[in-house]
């Protein structure tokens, strides 16, 4: 998605994609981070951290273009004050454990 948006994308662009290891794709102006799925790592941690951070001075006048497919809530963890990266884990873990669909759409009845 960041290398199309490279491609087509008149004008001045920065930013940053999370992508599972192994999949990361050479970009010129997006800078690429890889990071752990289905678990996440520190390498997420700090990619989310980093966004928040560039993200942070923006105002209304700033355009922010925002492209999430799966995976996301591995590869951009970052959890709430006073949850630790372990503890989101053992979370996660447990989730994938228990057989609950990836699919929102097949929580439904």
């Amino acid at each position: 998605m960041a290398r199309a948006v490279e491609r087509h994308w008149r004008g001045p662009l920065s930013g940053l994609v999370v992508t599972p290891y192994g999949h990361a794709v050479p970009c010129r102006r997006v800078l690429v981070v890889e990071a752990a799925h289905p678990l996440p790592d520190e390498s997420g941690r700090a990619a989310a951290a980093d966004i928040v951070t560039r993200v942070a001075g923006l105002t209304g006048d700033d355009l922010v273009l925002c492209l999430l497919s799966g995976g996301a809530s591995s590869l951009l963890a970052l959890p709430a004050a006073g949850v630790d990266l372990a503890d989101k884990r053992e979370v996660s873990a447990a989730l994938l454990r228990s057989g609950r669909p990836d699919k929102c759409d097949q929580l439904r009845p």
